[in-house]
C-alpha cells in the first residue's frame, strides 16, 4: 500500500539536546543536510548550530549548545528532502519548538577551576534559575566524574541533596572531567560546563627525609663552636632546609 511521503512528528529532548523529525518513509541520507533543517531562536533569529544524522525514517539534530527549557525556537524543514524511493518533500515547514522540563535551572561549577591541580577533591557549585525565580531551584543534583570529556567512562556518579558541595576520596592520580546538573522527580536540567582537573597526591618531603637520611658527622657533644657542620649520608634537597631545626639543650 502506497504511503504519501511526509512528516509524522517532531520530538524534542532537552536532556539529550536533540530534535527528531520522523517521516512516513525511510530517508535518503544524501538529501538531508544542515541546509535541510535549520533551528533558530524565535526572539533573536539567531541560528542554533547542530549536527545531522539520518536513521531510517528519522532525522536527528544534535544541537551544539544547550537549548533553554521553555524557550521558543523555530524549526524550518526545507523542501527537497527525499525518501529512498525518490519521493520528495514538496513543501517547506516552519514549526515552533519548545524544550520542556520541570527543572528550570542551571548549574555553575565554582571549584575547581578549569585545569586545576588538586590534592583534595572538594567540589563546589551554585544553582541558578533561568527565569530568576528562587522557587524554581530544586536543590538536588547529580555529579559525574569521568576520564574523558565525553563521559562514556564515568568513574564516579553521586547524588547530592540540599547542599552545593561535596568532598570525594579514593580517586587515583590522573586527569578527570567533572559536570553537574540539577534534577527533580526523574527530570533533569542541562549539564554544567565541563571542568577538567588533575589529581596529584601531596608529597610529604619532611617525613620522607626523616626516614631515609642519616647524620654521619656532627659537632662534638659539650662543645659550643661559633659554627658547625652536619654531614648526611646522601645529598639533600634544599627545599627541606626550613624543616631542619637545631635546638640548644640546657645542661
Amino acid at each position: 500500500m502506497y504511503r504519501e511521503f511526509g512528516i509524522v512528528g517532531i520530538f524534542t529532548n532537552l536532556v539529550e539536546r536533540t530534535i527528531k523529525v520522523e517521516f512516513t518513509l525511510d530517508i535518503d541520507p544524501d538529501s538531508a543536510s544542515l541546509d535541510s533543517l535549520v533551528l533558530c531562536d524565535k526572539e533573536t533569529s539567531r541560528i542554533i548550530l547542530a549536527d545531522i544524522k539520518v536513521s531510517k525514517k528519522v532525522i536527528t539534530m544534535y544541537l551544539q549548545e544547550w537549548p533553554e527549557a521553555g524557550k521558543q525556537y523555530l524549526l524550518r524543514i526545507q523542501s527537497g528532502i527525499r525518501s529512498i524511493v525518490e519521493d520528495i518533500l514538496s513543501e517547506s515547514l516552519l514549526k515552533e519548538i519548545v524544550f520542556k522540563s520541570e527543572v528550570l535551572s542551571t548549574v555553575n561549577v565554582l571549584s575547581p577551576s578549569n585545569h586545576e591541580v588538586l590534592n583534595e577533591l572538594h567540589f563546589l557549585w551554585e544553582e541558578v534559575s533561568v527565569d530568576g525565580k528562587r522557587e524554581n531551584l530544586v536543590s538536588s543534583y547529580l555529579l559525574q566524574i569521568a576520564k574523558e570529556n565525553t563521559f562514556y567512562n564515568v568513574v564516579r556518579e553521586t547524588e547530592v541533596v540540599e547542599k552545593q558541595e561535596i568532598r570525594i576520596t579514593n580517586i587515583d592520580e590522573g586527569q578527570y572531567y567533572l559536570r553537574v546538573r540539577a534534577q527533580k522527580n526523574g527530570k533533569y536540567g542541562r549539564w554544567s560546563k565541563v571542568i577538567s582537573f588533575l589529581v596529584r597526591q601531596a608529597e610529604d618531603k619532611t617525613s620522607s627525609y626523616e626516614e631515609q637520611l642519616k647524620i654521619i658527622s656532627a659537632p662534638v657533644n659539650g662543645e659550643t663552636p661559633p659554627s658547625f657542620v652536619f654531614q648526611f649520608d646522601e645529598e639533600i634537597d634544599t627545599d627541606i632546609m626550613p624543616s631542619i631545626v637545631v635546638k640548644r639543650r640546657l645542661i
